[in-house]
């Protein structure tokens, strides 16, 4: 069962994360393009990578996007995005609010600090 990852992973991952999308935007949409950046810049992180790319593969940058531009505030969008996730992957509820913390991040629609809290 996926979790979120330990708290120097999590600062880990969110690195790798912002990097990808400033180098490789498309990435946050392309489950595949999105696997094989992981695999090469967080090769340590098996488990956080499936889960990055089980929220690209089911569209949360793409919630996440639609929901602000409705005018919905991050942290709504962020929480439903995860449950979205969630709901369609049964995977846990953490994981899920994780990822899509930090996806919300990434693309600029929340400040690391409004996501979800990190596990210590």
């Amino acid at each position: 069962m996926l979790t979120p990852p330990p708290f120097e992973a999590a600062d880990q991952a969110g690195r790798v994360l912002r990097v990808i999308a400033a180098e490789h935007p498309e990435a946050l949409a392309e489950p595949q393009l999105m696997a094989g950046l992981l695999a090469d810049l967080l090769p340590d992180g098996p488990q956080t990578a499936r889960l990055i790319v089980t929220a690209v593969e089911h569209g949360v940058v793409h919630q996440l996007r639609d929901r602000a531009a409705q005018g919905m505030d991050a942290a709504t969008a962020t929480r439903l995005a995860a449950a979205a996730l969630a709901d369609a992957t049964l995977l846990r509820a953490e994981p899920c609010a994780w990822v899509a913390g930090e996806l919300a991040a990434v693309i600029g629609l929340a400040g690391r600090d409004a996501g979800p809290a990190r596990p210590a």
